[in-house]
């Protein structure tokens, strides 16, 4: 997973960005009502709503839980699972890698992601998120499930089209010595 670029010349965390714009409308509420001269309290008044402005974007984009993943942060707080099965109904099922064995759990696949050939899923992960404003990068830190699906698995959900491209081809991952020579004469086949 690749890690978005950033062209802010500011990054800052989300905490420090919206104490600033609050500082903002604070202060110059305070002046403007105390302000006697009209041009005073004229851009007083601007400067409240440029805080105002300011800050919309990015607490509108916490809010609702937006904001652009930036995979790699927190390496020792993320952990992804091959993804052996996905139903319709959001039931995926999962190999942990230190048990060996294969779990359940439900998602909701309208918060899906899809990368290409492997599905995979991220239980309680640390991410990061931000936002690019202009000259700014605001960011916050935030625990979620991540599901990325295959290309295949969003295409046999009916999420994607087909349009016949190689990485649209299902990965088959074997979980068992039976699954590993079923694999493995499925491979001899093709050859």
């Amino acid at each position: 997973m690749a890690e978005t670029v950033s062209t802010a010349l500011i990054s800052c965390p989300i905490y420090v960005y919206l104490t600033i714009c609050i500082s903002i409308v604070a202060a110059t509420t305070i002046a403007a009502i105390k302000s006697k001269n009209k041009f005073m309290r004229t851009t007083f008044v601007a400067l409240f709503a440029l805080g105002l402005i300011a800050a919309m974007p990015v607490a509108g984009t916490y809010l609702s839980g937006g904001g652009t993943y930036k995979f790699g942060v927190h390496t020792d707080k993320e952990q992804f699972y091959l993804v052996v099965s996905v139903d319709k109904d959001g039931t995926v099922e999962y190999l942990n890698p230190d048990t060996f064995e294969i779990e359940k759990t439900s998602f909701d696949l309208s918060k899906a992601q899809i990368g290409k050939n492997i599905p995979l899923i991220g239980i309680d992960n640390t991410l990061r998120k931000a936002i690019q404003l202009p000259g700014i990068e605001v960011y916050w830190d935030t625990v979620e499930t991540n599901l990325i699906l295959s290309k295949y698995d969003a295409i046999q959900l009916g999420m994607l089209e087909p349009t016949g491209a190689d990485d649209e081809k299902q990965f088959k991952i074997a979980t068992s010595s039976e699954a590993i020579e079923e694999l493995q004469n499925e491979i001899n086949n093709r050859q």
